[in-house]
């Protein structure tokens, strides 16, 4: 029987016989890589495997040679045709990957011990310590299969967790979470659940250190402080002493699905660059999710970094779009080589700029990197930059700065100066010819001036959403189950914001039982982090970019920027009108084609449900004083009547929902009443100047000396009232 250990340091053993002292080099590569692939894998691709760097006949000669060598070591189980090579599976063989591989996504609670055993067969990475020399595509296979085992065996330990403390199995949930926070000291998740169960046990003191193990973790692995959560239990713990025993707090932990795997979590191995160099990060988030689709953008920003040899490249999209899993997809893509005439860098740099980065550090790091040994700076910033020139002319690195606007926001980290100091890095680095190449993320790029898109020097990327092949791919992923029209229904909503859709996955498990109907049916499109993440966007919104948004998603439909103009109350400047558009386009939130104006999806999405929440609490309030309040039924127009366009270019607010809400609260006849009697108020009143007695006349007053769009809502709204069922 043939025996191998893959996780950890290998071990394989044929017949009891050991094997290990055999299989090395490349000939333990070629049989990791025919063990982890079931079925037989052609010649051709094994050359490109493991010799790369050579001609086609030298590698099929280097073949033949590293195959007879392995037939040797262990006989029958290889299998060899002309075509392809593999593993003789019919022969009796154990394999640690496929035993580990073999747990189920959805473990039940029926054999815990069972499953322990198994995830306890990874005990470190897959061949760990082992690496060749040459094998550049190799190398890139290897850490792909490392990070997904990790992060099998993170899921499946937060899987057990949680089936243990079900069961009110404490010490055996410590036991699991404990494996779990060893390979994942990052997972935040876990150490709050650590904290739990620690306090449930009666050990209080022990609750509490877990929380600066946590924070100390957080701030090693990924700079970041603890959650507003985490911050929040470990309140609760000081203040209500030791819990009892049995007490295992279920109630306040985040649930692990057991169907929805995630794609991939954060690990710190660093990726070989091609010349042997490691990727370097530095605050920065090492492996995100996996990608699913974005083969057209990977395509164009290696010819822009690598055949154009460009300076400066940048990735700008909205919140959630996938900027920072599409740049490290990008490195792991450039550190595997290629095109032998294309540009290769003697080093990657990635460092984040969501949290506070002094330009001195930053030089500093970049100059140790490229020089090899420490360098004292200048004393002014334009020396340090002069130097910082001066070097790259000689070596080629790439430069990733992740959340670049973060160094340029007014109401962030970075001081005036700080914004002037990098405007001015930014600046070199395009305007000055080197060999190195800058990749930037950011929602919305810093304003430069001369910032205009040329080869070679500067190109920008404006990332959008998933295609909706990629998107289905990626709610099914984690565990999402549902028609063809189900899944689309979320792609559209979300206009494939992967974020969105992985939040919107995880609320659908949590609190529909899988269900993605009964989810739309909620209407739940943005309740929880779901909302929290548009909200955030809109906050950051000045007032007649938030207003110019609001009509297009009342539009409902690409419409002119001549007639968005039209539509506000009062009519906007043309010189602040067409900056606003502009804002809104650069920081991807529309799109702008040929004079037309595109909203995306979710926001228009977002947009009605919180327009529909608005004018829901404004009737109600109205009914409740008998003052009809200003806000939306004064300023926006519901329906293309009274925008006075046509219903071609205007599609207005949805009210059905609206209006059963009004019904089931309200009564049917009141709510009719109601409104029908504002009306008459309103068509009593001969203009501004006249006054009526009664608080209902006043506010109405109020309006009555501008235009406004409250009397056709209001026949809108009463018009559709007798044709709803609350």
């Amino acid at each position: 029987m043939l025996r191998a250990v893959l996780l950890g340091t290998s071990q394989v053993d044929l017949r009891g016989i050991p094997l290990s002292h055999k299989l090395v080099g490349k000939e333990l590569a070629l049989f990791a890589y025919l063990a982890l692939n079931q079925e037989l894998c052609p010649r051709t691709k094994l050359l490109d495997l493991l010799w790369s760097d050579v001609n086609e006949q030298k590698a099929r000669e280097n073949l033949r040679s590293l195959l007879y060598s392995l037939r040797q070591t262990i006989g029958d189980y290889l299998v060899v045709t002309r075509h392809a090579v593999g593993l003789n599976r019919h022969q009796p063989y154990w394999l640690d990957v496929e035993v580990f591989l073999s747990l189920p996504a959805q473990m039940g609670a029926h054999d815990l011990r069972f499953q322990s055993e198994v995830l306890r067969l990874y005990t470190t990475e897959l061949l760990d310590g082992f690496s060749i020399s040459g094998a550049p595509v190799f190398d890139a296979w290897l850490a792909e299969q490392r990070d997904q085992l990790r992060t099998r065996a993170v899921f499946g330990w937060q899987q057990l967790v949680t089936l243990y403390m079900e069961r009110q199995q404490s010490e055996d949930a410590l036991a699991a979470n404990r494996r779990l926070l060893a390979l994942a000291p990052w997972h935040e998740e876990a150490h709050r659940q650590q904290m739990q169960l620690l306090a449930a046990t009666g050990q209080r003191s022990a609750a509490l250190a877990q929380y600066e193990v946590c924070r100390q973790r957080l701030q090693d692995e990924l700079d970041v402080p603890p959650s507003g959560a985490t911050v929040s239990l470990y309140n609760r713990i000081k203040a209500q002493g030791d819990l009892t025993p049995a007490t295992v707090l279920l109630a306040d932990t985040p649930q692990v699905s057991r169907t929805s795997a995630p794609a991939a979590a954060p690990v710190t191995t660093p990726k070989p660059a091609p010349n042997g160099h490691v990727v370097e990060y530095r605050g920065a988030m090492v492996a995100p999710p996996t990608r699913w689709g974005r083969q057209y953008e990977l395509a164009r920003l290696q010819k822009w970094i690598q055949v154009e040899q460009c300076r400066c490249v940048a990735i700008v999209g909205v919140a959630g779009e996938g900027k920072t899993t599409l740049a490290h997809e990008l490195v792991n893509l450039l550190a595997a080589g290629g095109d032998a005439t294309a540009q290769v860098f003697a080093g990657v740099i990635i460092s984040s700029c969501r949290h506070p980065l002094p330009i001195g550090s930053l030089l500093q790091d970049w100059l140790y990197s490229l020089r090899g040994q420490q360098v004292k700076l200048p004393a002014t910033l334009d020396r340090q930059l002069d130097l910082l020139a001066e070097t790259i002319q000689q070596r080629a690195f790439l430069f990733v700065l992740d959340d670049f606007d973060h160094c340029f926001a007014e109401d962030g980290w970075a001081s005036s100066a700080d914004r002037a100091a990098f405007g001015q890095l930014w600046r070199l680095l395009m305007d000055r010819a080197h060999r190195s190449t800058l990749l930037i993320t950011a929602r919305k790029l810093p304003p430069l001036q001369g910032l205009i898109e040329s080869p070679g020097r500067f190109r920008q990327l404006n990332l959008g959403g998933l295609e909706l092949e990629a998107s289905c791919q990626l709610l099914k992923s984690y565990g999402l189950e549902g028609s063809s029209a189900d899944l689309s229904t979320l792609h559209h909503c979300y206009s494939g914001n992967p974020l969105l859709l992985k939040l919107s996955a995880q609320t659908i498990d949590h609190l529909f039982d899988g269900s993605i109907v009964a989810f739309v049916q909620e209407r739940a499109f943005f309740i929880g982090e779901l909302g929290d993440l548009l909200r955030e966007q809109m906050a950051a919104l000045a007032p007649l970019e938030r207003t110019l948004l609001i009509w297009l998603a009342l539009a409902g439909q690409p419409i002119s920027t001549g007639l968005l103009w039209e539509l506000p109350i009062p009519r906007p400047a043309k010189h602040a009108y067409f900056t606003a558009l502009q804002n809104l386009s650069f920081a991807s939130l529309i799109e702008i084609h040929s004079g037309t104006l595109h909203i995306r999806s979710q926001y228009q999405e977002y947009l009605h449900c919180q327009l529909t929440d608005q004018l829901f609490d404004e009737v109600r309030e109205s009914l409740a004083t008998l003052n009809l309040t200003e806000g939306v039924l004064h300023e926006c127009a519901l329906s293309p009547g009274a925008a006075q366009v046509e219903e071609a270019s205007f599609s207005g607010l949805p009210v059905d929902s609206l209006l059963k809400r009004l019904q089931h609260e309200l009564g049917k006849e009141r709510l009719a009443a109601a409104l029908q009697q504002w009306l008459v108020l309103l068509d009593a009143m001969p203009g501004s100047e006249a006054t009526y007695a009664g608080s209902a006349v006043e506010p109405v007053r109020s309006v009555v000396g501008r235009h406004s769009y409250l009397r056709d809502n209001l026949i809108y709204l009463l018009a559709h009232c007798s044709t709803v069922s609350g």
